[in-house]
């Protein structure tokens, strides 16, 4: 995704952003499909109403089991069922996020990470 055409002369720092661009669009597209399943069966944006976080756990690990036995798809809604998964750890993370951790200086540990690896290589 990374244009290094000779057109583009400007600068831009990145450091420590997240890089969309590593994600497969593929991915987005297959968690899309599940959030609209959902919101053709209840309503748009139902979920962010709340559910009990047992619920969400619940419905990951039977969509982690139901894979792991060798049900690929889901026969209820056609679709993977580690879209499914993770469209639940999406719910979990968003209604549910961890108390007392900071999200910002996730990326600044993550650099502090990558400085160290290096220095070892």
């Amino acid at each position: 995704m990374t244009d290094k055409s000779p057109h583009f002369k400007g600068n831009k720092s990145n450091k420590n952003k997240i890089m969309m661009e590593l994600l497969d669009l593929d991915w987005f597209e297959q968690i899309a499909a599940v959030l609209t399943y959902g919101a053709e069966k209840y309503e748009p944006d139902n979920w962010r109403a709340g559910i009990p976080e047992g619920e969400i756990v619940g419905a990951l690990l039977r969509h982690i089991t139901a894979y792991r036995k060798g049900e690929k798809i889901d026969p209820e809604t056609g679709l993977d069922h580690r879209a499914q998964a993770a469209c639940n750890i999406y719910f979990w993370m968003k209604l549910y996020p961890i108390p007392g951790f900071n999200y910002d200086e996730m990326w600044e540990q993550i650099e502090e990470i990558r400085k160290k690896k290096e220095c070892r290589s």
